[in-house]
This record gives C-alpha cells, sequence and structure tokens, in this order.
C-alpha cells in the first residue's frame, strides 16, 4: 500500500517526468523542481531534450531530440499553447498535419525512456508528468507499466480547451490520450471544469476523482533562506544605487505571449500621460528572462523586439537625464534566486497582466521573500491569472484590457503605497493565506490522491477472480 509515510522513508520512488530538464535554469518547472527536493528522498527525474545523447541510447535519444524539437516549437508553441490559453495560434494547416504524425512516434519513444528509468529501480513507483506536451506519453506509459498509477500535472491555462481555435482532432487526442491517466491536476476550478466539459462532448466517461484542482505551490522555508542571504542583500544594495529611493513597481515573467506584457507596458504608459505628477517618483522593475530555446522562433523574436522597442520609447518620451521609468533586467541565462529575491523584497507594487495564466508564482515568492521591516507590498494582478482564485489580501483584481483603468489603479496604489506600513496583523495575515499554497501540501495532496487509486486497483485486482 502506498502511504505518505513510505515516499518519506525512501519507501518509494517518484519518476518525474518532463520535457526539459528542470534541475538547472530558470522558469516555473524548475523553481517547483527546487521546491519539492526537499521533500522527497526517492525521485529520479527523466527528462525528453538531452544533449548528451552520445553518452547512452545515441539512437533512440537522437531521434527523441529531433522529433521533440518539432513538437515543441510547432505543434506545442503554435497550436497547444495559444489555443489553451484561448489564444489565436500561429500555425499553418500543414504544420499541425505534419507535427501530428510525429506525435505518436513521440510519446512511444520517451514512454520507451521513462519505462527504462522505471526498470532500475526497486521500490515501489509513482509516475508524476508535468505539464501539456507529456499528456502524448501517457497512452504508450499505460501499456508498459500497467499496475503503476501515472499522475499528470497541468500548470498552464486550459480554458481554451472548449474554444473553436483548437481544431476538433486536437481536441480529440489531447482528451483521449490525458484521460488515461489515473489522476489529472490543474491549477484552477475553472480549468479543471472545462477539461470536464471537453471530455464529456466527445462522450468520453470520467470517473468524478480523475480530474481535479491542485494548485502548486512555493517551498516558503527556502524562499525565506534566499530573502535573508547575504547575496540578496548585496543585490538589494546594487538595485537601491538604480533605483534611488523610488517607489518599486515590480514584475516578473519570461518573455511569452500569455504574459500580457505589452498591455503591462501601455499602462504604465498611460499611467505617465494620465498623471504627469508621478513622474520621477516610481520604477517599473521589469525582469525578463529570455529563453535561447525559442530564439529562431519568428513569433518569440517577434514579441522580444516589441516590448524593447516600447521600453525604449517610453523612456525616451518620458524620461529625464536621471531618470527612466522602466528598469529592465534581461537576461538569457535568466537570474539566480538571490536577485530574485531581491527584487521581491523591493517591491512596493506588484503587477501581473497575464492574459491567461495557470498560477502564477510571482504573488507567491514576494510574500515568502518579504521580511516583517520590508516596504509592505501590494498586488494588482489579472482576473486571468489562476493565483487570482487563491489570495485576497493587499489584492486588486484588473482587467488587463482595461489599459485606462489599470492605469488609474497604478496611480492609486502608488499614492496608498507610498504611506503604507504593515502591522504586525497585516504581516502575519498576508503570510498565513500565502502560505495555504506551499509545495508541501501540493506534494502530499498528489501523492495522497495516487495512493488512492493505487489501493483501490489493489483492492480490485484482489476481487477479481
Amino acid at each position: 500500500m502506498i502511504t505518505i509515510e513510505k515516499v518519506n522513508k525512501g519507501k518509494i520512488t517518484i519518476i518525474w517526468g518532463t520535457y526539459h530538464n528542470v534541475s538547472y535554469g530558470f522558469g516555473g518547472l524548475t523553481s517547483i523542481y527546487k521546491y519539492i527536493q526537499k521533500y522527497i528522498k526517492n525521485f529520479k527525474l527523466v527528462y525528453v531534450k538531452d544533449e548528451n545523447h552520445n553518452i547512452q541510447n545515441s539512437n533512440s535519444q537522437k531521434v527523441l531530440n529531433e522529433i521533440s524539437e518539432v513538437i515543441q516549437k510547432k505543434y506545442g508553441k503554435k497550436l497547444l499553447w495559444p489555443t489553451l490559453h484561448n489564444l489565436e495560434p500561429s500555425i499553418s494547416r500543414t504544420e499541425i498535419k505534419k507535427s501530428r504524425q510525429l506525435i505518436k512516434e513521440f510519446g512511444k519513444l520517451f514512454a520507451k525512456k521513462i519505462f527504462d528509468s522505471s526498470q532500475q529501480i526497486k521500490t515501489e513507483k509513482l509516475i508524476w508528468l508535468q505539464d501539456y506536451l507529456m499528456v502524448y506519453v501517457i497512452p504508450y506509459l499505460k501499456g508498459l507499466l500497467k499496475n503503476i498509477p501515472i499522475a499528470i500535472s497541468l500548470h498552464n491555462s486550459l480554458i481554451g480547451i472548449n474554444s473553436h481555435l483548437l481544431p476538433n482532432i486536437d481536441k480529440k487526442l489531447f482528451i483521449n490520450a490525458i484521460l488515461k491517466a489515473d489522476l489529472i491536476t490543474c491549477q484552477t476550478k475553472e480549468d479543471a471544469k472545462a477539461l470536464r466539459k471537453q471530455a464529456n462532448k466527445i462522450n468520453f466517461k470520467i470517473q468524478n476523482n480523475k480530474i481535479k484542482s491542485v494548485p502548486v505551490g512555493i517551498n516558503f522555508e527556502l524562499r525565506n533562506k534566499y530573502a535573508i542571504h547575504t547575496l540578496t542583500i548585496e543585490n538589494m544594495n546594487n538595485l537601491s544605487t538604480i533605483l534611488k529611493n523610488k517607489m518599486v513597481i515590480s514584475s516578473i515573467s519570461s518573455l511569452e505571449i500569455t504574459k500580457g506584457i505589452l498591455l503591462e507596458l501601455d499602462t504604465i504608459e498611460k499611467l505617465l500621460i494620465k498623471h504627469p505628477n508621478v513622474s520621477n517618483k516610481f520604477v517599473l522593475l521589469r525582469v525578463l528572462p529570455i529563453r535561447k530555446r525559442y530564439a529562431n522562433l519568428q513569433e518569440y523574436e517577434t514579441l522580444k523586439n516589441k516590448v524593447l522597442s516600447k521600453i525604449k520609447k517610453i523612456n525616451k518620451l518620458h524620461g529625464t537625464k536621471y531618470w527612466k521609468p522602466i528598469v529592465l533586467l534581461s537576461s538569457y541565462e535568466g537570474f539566480d534566486d538571490y536577485q530574485i529575491s531581491a527584487v521581491q523584497r523591493l517591491t512596493n507594487i506588484g503587477i501581473v497582466f497575464s492574459v491567461r495564466d495557470g498560477l502564477n508564482l510571482f504573488p507567491l515568492e514576494t510574500i515568502a521573500s518579504k521580511q516583517e521591516d520590508d516596504k509592505p507590498v501590494l498586488f494588482l494582478i489579472s482576473k486571468y491569472a489562476g493565483i487570482s482564485n487563491y489570495i485576497k489580501n493587499n489584492v486588486w483584481l484588473i482587467d488587463p484590457y482595461n489599459i485606462k483603468e489599470n492605469a488609474d489603479k497604478i496611480y492609486t496604489a502608488l499614492n496608498l503605497a507610498s504611506n503604507l506600513n504593515y502591522s504586525h496583523l497585516q504581516f502575519s495575515k498576508l503570510k498565513e493565506e500565502a502560505q495555504k499554497l506551499s509545495a508541501k501540501r501540493w506534494l502530499n495532496e498528489i501523492i495522497s490522491n495516487l495512493a488512492l487509486i493505487h489501493n483501490e486497483h489493489t483492492r480490485q485486482n484482489r476481487q477479481d477472480p
């Protein structure tokens, strides 16, 4: 019988399947991987892309690398990613057809890779897949590992699964594959509802407990450790010389069409035009990691150029010799936890302008990083970001498309935040609310649900003649 205690004692191994090697680099899954490592003793990471394929399994890994490159950059980024977020895709019918032909091979090859890894493990096993491209691996894994529970956690929005933007054949392909998992977790109840609705449309019978809303969380102890580290203090001091005691509006996200970065910049421009008295009183600290692997995608390059051009224009038109309204921190290498923690501790107003988002960890990480003697933080969070369902204290919901109204809200927030001080009670309430979304809770809930499924399978197998 699978129990959390067995996992904690190292008697069960969790096999984590994902696309990239998330043990380094940056991004949501990398952060999550760091957060849950503390709680799992037996943990096996298996990922699709392996640039060291010459070392072992060279032929199959090389083929997997080549196929997955097409699947990820074309079918994934150009079709699935935007349509699941209810945005227009940017892929031709010819590219879709070619990609579909490769999905089956992709699923088979990565399922075999996970299977081979599992054969080296002597303990009981749980398979836990991460994010939407892993959906197509599930049917083949079920064939290879029939008695091992398989969970998949989706970190992106699913609201677009029912829209006309995703072709029906691709909806069926996605649904038929994902519903073969024993457990499917989404970030919000809205996402879980959308998935159930699409399953019903194609007459796919599902168990009530198969699809659950289980939002991911963060490791608060780890983030606090980063926040008080000497390297974070050093980064705070360096940033303070640039910020020059201005109010800090901060935004942290990767360069994605779903993050609403251009809407965010349009709002700052409107703020400066409509409320010129805020000039020289604030700085938008925009942290923007740029992913190398998308550098050759035209859509990605176009978005990057638009963002950089917009920032340059705003700074030129509204800045002065000694003050620029936007400070851009951008890197192809990402940022370490001490750099991010420094930004979060200095933040007076955190903004999330996502037009669709699975959850968004930025507000949680900022709350976790704040120390009691830091300046308070207010948040303006898009109603389309999953995190808006879970934290309410010091949070104003916004519609990212309403630029004029959002400029007014930021203006009000700047005036309010400049005179705001935490009481001990306010600080505790803010932390307490956020701590409900912990990585440990997320991990325990996934394992608990898989344990129930595993135990039910065991009971049924004993009853069968």
